[in-house]
């Protein structure tokens, strides 16, 4: 994400601001917020319909479109459109909008993976940082 950088292992979230050297951490709760995760789990509910609007080239890439409609009064999300490479099957891009009318955008470049990443990977490193923390846990 522009202007930021997110850091979770599963148990913390780390959200630096380079902007402002700022770190801000937090316990982790996929069910808290509006987590990428709870997008995967709109499929599954009840009051959500799901249409293919059909393959898109977009930048030369063959993608499928898939759209969301969703009327559960439990979600915070009116609807959600999904990209899939045809060739690679990779997520490229989710766009939502929620009940406020927000837009929000995940798109993914450079996707990569089996590249043996360790967990510090995913940890912020505080050992060397000296701007302001902020300790919510």
């Amino acid at each position: 994400m522009k202007n930021q950088e997110i850091y979770c292992d599963g148990k913390y979230v780390w959200l630096y601001l380079p902007s402002n050297n700022e770190l801000i951490i937090n316990h982790y709760n996929p069910e808290e917020g509006k987590g990428f995760e709870q997008v995967f789990s709109l499929f599954n509910l009840e009051g959500v319909k799901v249409r293919y609007d059909g393959q898109k080239i977009i930048e030369g890439r063959s993608l499928d479109q898939i759209y969301l409609a969703i009327s559960n009064p439990e979600v915070a999300y009116n609807n959600a459109t999904f990209w899939i490479n045809q060739t690679s099957k990779f997520l490229e891009k989710v766009v939502i909008i929620d009940e406020n009318q927000t837009t929000i955008t995940y798109a993914f470049s450079n996707f990569k993976t089996d590249q043996g990443l360790s967990d510090s990977t995913f940890v912020f490193d505080i050992t060397n940082f000296d701007g302001a923390i902020i300790d919510l846990r």
